[in-house]
């Protein structure tokens, strides 16, 4: 069985979403990409260039994203103030 995050049919805003939901995505403001490359999903801040993948995970509440962090952003990512 395909996981969510290597399926190239899975909806990108629902990626999206979770990821604005989750601890990382509060950190950075609404300017998101999630694109599907080498086989798995990416999210991408615009704003700062920071980079996560994104991985299929299963918790108490069901099943989830988990984003891990494969690259820092160059620039401040101003959602961070308040």
């Amino acid at each position: 069985m395909m996981l969510k995050c290597e399926n190239p049919k899975t909806n990108p805003q629902h990626i999206i979403e979770e990821f604005e939901d989750s601890e990382e995505g509060l950190q950075h403001d609404n300017n998101i990409a999630a694109d599907f490359e080498h086989g798995q999903w990416f999210i991408t801040c615009l704003s700062c260039g920071a980079q996560w993948s994104v991985n299929d995970a299963e918790g108490r509440d069901g099943e989830y994203y988990q984003f891990d962090q494969v690259t820092v952003g160059d620039e401040y990512c101003y959602s961070q103030v308040d």
